[in-house]
């Protein structure tokens, strides 16, 4: 929930009145809960915008196959297919509903304290899949796409 119970308390703790946009947040958010807008905001930024809408410019970047673009890439050479590009999204989506949504969704409680054990227990895990039988097992599909689109960074890391 917002700290503030009136637009002019906010406008007031901020120290300049709020625009359109903070207004109608405000009204819409004022009353709920943290849980609902977290859950609001999973679905809204990871699905729509960040896994959806961000990756699109790079992806019609590399079809289009601009020699300025490609000058740039690390893999010059290497293209996926549409194909191959809609598989990967289309993968994306189903393990977002299945897997990360869900999870997401319970963990509320573990996201609101960080702490350094959990980048040092990702990086060792991380290296524990590289052995044969996590690579054949498990980790391959980290390493199936060799073209960088915007749409393998989260297809590989989940």
């Amino acid at each position: 929930m917002l700290p503030y119970a009136s637009i002019p308390e906010a406008a007031a703790a901020l120290g300049r009145n709020l625009t359109f946009a903070e207004t109608l947040w405000f009204n819409y958010s004022a009353a709920k809960s943290n849980y609902f807008l977290y859950c609001h905001n999973i679905l809204f930024l990871f699905l729509f915008l960040v896994f959806s809408l961000v990756p699109l410019p790079l992806v019609f970047l590399e079809f289009k196959r601009f020699s300025f673009v490609s000058s740039h890439k690390i893999q010059p050479k290497v293209h996926l297919s549409l194909t191959e590009t809609f598989k990967c999204y289309k993968d994306i989506m189903h393990m977002f509903f299945l897997v990360v949504g869900p999870f997401q969704l319970i963990s509320y409680p573990s996201i609101q304290v960080r702490s350094p054990h959990q980048d040092y227990t990702n990086y060792w895990i991380h290296r524990f899949l590289h052995n044969d039988w996590g690579y054949e097992k498990i980790h391959r599909v980290h390493h199936e796409y060799h073209a960088p689109i915007g749409f393998v960074a989260p297809y590989a890391h989940w």
